[in-house]
């Protein structure tokens, strides 16, 4: 299983992604893109620039018809009523 991990924030599981393109069209932040767009390669994977500008919408997660990607939000502290 081949995982993409970006500051604990977005997991993208290579080997599920079916490379629909979904994630990228759905991000607000435009922080995902198609690493054959950067390299100019024949077959990339799903990547992430710009890491900091993610706020944890989980709109890629939730366009995600296979499940590859999963969002964690950052939780800095909780508190009780």
């Amino acid at each position: 299983m081949r995982l993409i991990n970006i500051y604990q924030k977005i997991l993208i599981n290579q080997d599920l992604c079916i490379q629909c393109l979904k994630c990228i069209r759905s991000c607000p932040a435009e922080i995902l893109v198609k690493e054959d767009d950067i390299l100019k390669q024949q077959k990339g994977s799903i990547t992430i620039i710009n890491p900091e500008r993610c706020f944890e919408c989980r709109a890629c997660e939730i366009v995600c018809p296979v499940l590859a990607i999963s969002v964690i939000c950052a939780v800095d502290s909780i508190s009780a009523p």
